[in-house]
């Protein structure tokens, strides 16, 4: 009789189990139009984003889109956007001009001037710490521009040798990471990478001629996708997936039809989206095995995952996509090379007496709060044991000194830092 109450209980509970698995995307109803797309979206918590699109215009939230302010007009086409935290930001355009805030986008100003080469535009951005990469252009020439200091001072690096356009770019940590465009023949989708800071650079993946390798997006310093868009409409649409931290790609299809793709996403090993500019998303739920079309937007050219229970997907439309519970699927598809937890940037930065910090834990772990200056240790806070899922602390730093602090977050799998500056 047990093991029969079991069993119904199990059938009972099947359909409530499968809608934990998954979210459903909305589309924010107060969020801006355009008649051509958002091309970048960015957030550096789970409610403070910035979007900006081809029209010239930068929005930003603060409510985790649910209103959006425009912050800044200009006659160019932005095309990429990244922040170092909430108040340094950059948003790169197609007509050459790159664009700074450091007061989290209440200013904006063009800093081409002081670059150290006039470049054509920048395509993508990503950013570790206080280093930040640049990549463009998607029409040729191909470079890298990099800076080590939040974007004060920058460099040149020159991919002509290995590419004829760069797309995208995401760095794993300042000195590893890739970029994706065009091989030098400019015609053959490419992944480059490089494991010294940009200083040389390895051709690690090419694809047929006829195409860009144009959006990457890394779950962990193993795991790794990469969309590919096609330029002739009798091939299918395929993206690219990576295992052992982008030294081996596979290219594997999406569905048989060209769907332009370019937008790719993925919110853990399982779950992922992709989009091209005429059609609506296409849907994995077992890591690209197997996809179906989703009647959602269109001209999709960024998703970004806030976390791994929330994403926003850029296109025609601004979408969000909300995880109602950890995928069960996580327990039998395990990434054993997966990087655990995350720490978000904390608020405000610089600070004078206090700051809220957000994290997210993977799983159940034990929690140390530690704040180093100069001299050593200055606030340390002992949490115990603390359960998996999203987080928020309130630190007292009234006690500090003014100047530079490390805030680190200490759990059984990782350590997790930042840097932090005290104002008074």
């Amino acid at each position: 009789m047990k093991k029969l109450l079991q069993s119904i209980l199990a059938i009972l509970l099947l359909p409530l189990i499968s809608v934990a698995q998954f979210g459903t995307w909305t589309l924010l109803p107060n969020a801006p139009e355009t008649p051509d797309r958002f091309d970048d979206i960015y957030f550096v918590t789970d409610s403070t984003g910035w979007a900006v699109n081809s029209q010239g215009k930068i929005y930003k939230t603060t409510d985790a889109g649910s209103n959006w302010n425009l912050q800044f007009t200009a006659n160019v086409y932005f095309r990429s956007v990244e922040f170092l935290n909430a108040d340094t930001g950059f948003a790169g355009t197609l007509d050459g001009k790159f664009f700074k805030t450091t007061n989290g986008g209440n200013l904006w100003y063009n800093f081409e001037d002081s670059l150290p080469l006039q470049v054509d535009g920048i395509c993508g951005m990503s950013h570790v710490g206080n280093t930040i990469y640049a990549c463009g252009i998607w029409s040729t020439p191909a470079y890298v521009l990099k800076s080590v200091d939040a974007g004060t001072t920058w460099s040149v690096i020159n991919l002509s040798a290995y590419a004829g356009a760069a797309v995208d770019c995401w760095f794993l940590s300042e000195d590893t990471g890739f970029v994706s465009g065009s091989s030098a023949l400019y015609g053959d989708g490419v992944i480059l990478k490089t494991t010294n800071g940009g200083a040389t650079w390895a051709i690690k993946k090419t694809v047929d001629p006829g195409n860009y390798v144009w959006k990457l997006d890394f779950l962990n310093h193993q795991l790794g996708y990469a969309s590919v868009e096609d330029f002739l409409p009798q091939n299918p649409s395929t993206f690219l997936k990576t295992t052992d931290g982008g030294e081996t790609w596979e290219q594997q299809i999406v569905c048989p039809e060209n769907i332009d793709m370019e937008g790719l996403g993925f919110l853990n090993d399982t779950l992922g989206w992709c989009g091209g500019w005429s059609t609506g998303m296409w849907e994995t739920k077992n890591g690209g095995l197997n996809w179906n079309y989703v009647d959602v937007g269109s001209n999709f050219n960024r998703f970004f995952r806030v976390n791994h229970q929330l994403m926003y997907g850029a296109g025609k439309e601004i979408y969000k996509y909300q995880l109602e519970g950890f995928p069960t699927s996580l327990s039998h598809t395990p990434v054993t090379s997966a990087m655990p937890h995350t720490l978000f940037p904390v608020l405000p930065n610089p600070f004078s007496k206090s700051i809220t910090m957000k994290f997210m834990l993977d799983r159940t772990t034990r929690v140390v709060i530690e704040v180093y200056g100069s001299s050593g240790m200055v606030y340390q806070q002992k949490l115990g044991f603390v359960n998996e899922g999203m987080h928020e602390q309130q630190l007292d730093l009234s006690k500090l000194a003014a100047g530079e602090y490390f805030l680190v977050l200490k759990t059984n799998e990782r350590f997790l830092s930042q840097q932090i500056s005290c104002q008074r």
